[in-house]
């Protein structure tokens, strides 16, 4: 049985998370409400994409939640996060157009 609701929710698009090092990570997380199966990547400016790993949480709770740190080399902005995609096998369920993120980061 398919979920009848399909969402991808990024809240907020993007995080700046202080380094114990000093300096800041960028980070992208949230929660979709997709049953367990589907693969969440992140795609790159460049055309690269990376698979980010979803914890799912079963009933009563059914959702998945992703906290993920963008790699120091796709902080440029010709090699920037523009989307996360969910897909099921080849088919997108789900898609979200990222914004640039604030300067400095």
């Amino acid at each position: 049985m398919a979920l009848a609701v399909v969402a991808l929710v990024t809240t907020p698009p993007w995080s700046a998370v202080e380094a114990p090092q000093g300096g800041v990570y960028v980070v992208v997380s949230g929660s979709t409400l997709v049953a367990p199966g589907a693969k969440l990547l992140v795609i790159y400016a460049d055309g690269s994409r990376e698979r980010i790993k979803v914890i799912w949480v079963s009933k009563p709770i059914r959702a998945g939640f992703y906290y993920h740190v963008i790699p120091s080399a796709h902080r440029t902005h010709a090699r920037r996060p523009i989307a996360l995609e969910l897909k099921r096998g080849t088919r997108i369920v789900a898609r979200q157009v990222l914004q640039t993120p604030p300067r400095g980061h």
